[in-house]
């Protein structure tokens, strides 16, 4: 889990849920160390579900009706052409008494350059079921403008690789500039990947993005360090925004 929260207020906006495999020596195993190997046999659908069904049981538990925030959950391109996706989201958030109005899909520009058709059907169900449906890591894909032109998103995810290098790198800020401006014309939020210094932060915010998710506020922690950090973000959020 990783929370994101809002540059303006430091208010705690959502929690990305995170897939991490514990190898037999105990140690936790990033995504970049499994997820091909997942691909490579046919088992991103085993891994979404389970993801789906932690996140389901989390949100459950955290949920209590007072600033609940936004429950996201990454998407694998498999899970685009499976027309039943939806349907079967909607029951599983029917059996822990979920709305699916609390739960953002964050979808990667290369999940959808597949079966574009199939892929843009199940996006619409989703969307007709009050989902919000976000755009992963922009900037990174092949067909940028069109995605925004075709997917149902409301969220546009900015890709680490150049909100980092946007204060040293001219070129990198004229694109987060461009993405920024792009996304409030679109009506859309914006979120800022990766951000590990206050510098960063700092532009970012001036740039008018909406939100920032990164190692400065939290790295990605399990559901107990979630609530202990929670309780104590009241407190460190005043050292990063004005009360």
């Amino acid at each position: 889990m990783q929370p994101k929260v809002s540059l303006r207020t430091g208010a705690v906006t959502g929690i990305e849920f995170l897939a991490r495999w514990r190898a037999e020596e105990g140690k936790w195993l990033t995504p970049a160390s499994f997820i091909p190997t997942c691909e490579e046999n046919g088992l991103m659908d085993q891994l979404t579900e389970r993801v789906i069904d932690r996140a389901f049981e989390i949100a459950k538990s955290l949920g209590d009706g007072q600033d609940t925030p936004f429950f996201a959950i990454n998407i694998s391109a498999a899970t685009l052409v499976d027309l039943t996706f939806p349907d079967r989201l909607q029951a599983k958030a029917r059996k822990f008494d979920l709305s699916l109005d609390n739960f953002i899909l964050e979808i990667t520009e290369a999940s959808i350059l597949g079966d574009l058709r199939r892929n843009f059907e199940v996006l619409s169900r989703l969307r007709l079921k009050r989902i919000t449906l976000a755009i992963d890591d922009f900037g990174t894909g092949h067909s940028t403008l069109t995605q925004l032109q075709h997917v149902p998103a409301s969220e546009l995810k900015l890709d680490r690789s150049y909100v980092s290098l946007a204060l040293a790198d001219h070129r990198s800020r004229a694109i987060l500039e461009s993405a920024v401006s792009l996304a409030r014309k679109l009506g859309m939020r914006t979120v800022a990947e990766g951000v590990e210094t206050k510098d960063i932060m700092n532009l970012t915010r001036d740039l008018g993005v909406d939100d920032l998710q990164g190692f400065l506020i939290c790295p990605p922690i399990s559901e107990k360090d979630y609530v202990d950090w929670r309780q104590d973000w009241t407190t460190d959020k005043k050292r990063f925004f004005a009360a």
